[in-house]
């Protein structure tokens, strides 16, 4: 899976939630292994991976390569059973909790492909951002100021 990520991830990406660290603590919970799924081609290669994480979160990569043969993605129909696998997920916590719960997925603002897809499965935009920050370190930190 971590192959999979720093693959198919464009390098402005690399530190989006999840970062290979993130993947990695979030995997050693068992209630996300439970609710991991991988998705391998003719081949065996990993393809793909889905998860929904402890707080209701679907997180997924898919390697997209363009198949010429039919002027599509190669994978085209993995993002629908990722969201279906993620749906059964929630559905079975609802039921083991009693709880009427959500699914939520999260993207970059500039994703339009991200942004597309989860639109097409019925995905709703909410007012929840959040704000990632940075400072380069090839330059001097100023002293606090009180």
């Amino acid at each position: 899976m971590l192959g999979l990520l720093a693959a198919v991830r464009p390098a402005e990406r690399s530190a989006d939630y999840p970062s290979p660290a993130d993947l990695r603590e979030a995997l050693a919970l068992k209630r996300v292994q439970d609710n991991t799924r991988l998705w391998s081609d003719a081949q065996g290669r990993l393809v793909g991976f889905a998860c929904v994480d402890h707080y209701h979160n679907l997180r997924w990569e898919l390697d997209r390569p363009f198949a010429p043969q039919t002027g599509q993605a190669a994978h085209a129909g993995i993002e629908s059973e990722m969201v279906a696998w993620g749906l059964k997920c929630m559905r079975r916590r609802m039921r083991e909790t009693g709880q009427s719960l959500t699914l939520d997925a999260s993207c970059r603002e500039d994703d339009a492909e991200r942004i597309a897809m989860l639109r097409r499965h019925g995905f709703l935009p909410q007012a929840e951002r959040s704000l990632h920050l940075l400072r380069p370190l090839d330059e001097p930190i100023p002293a606090p100021r009180l």
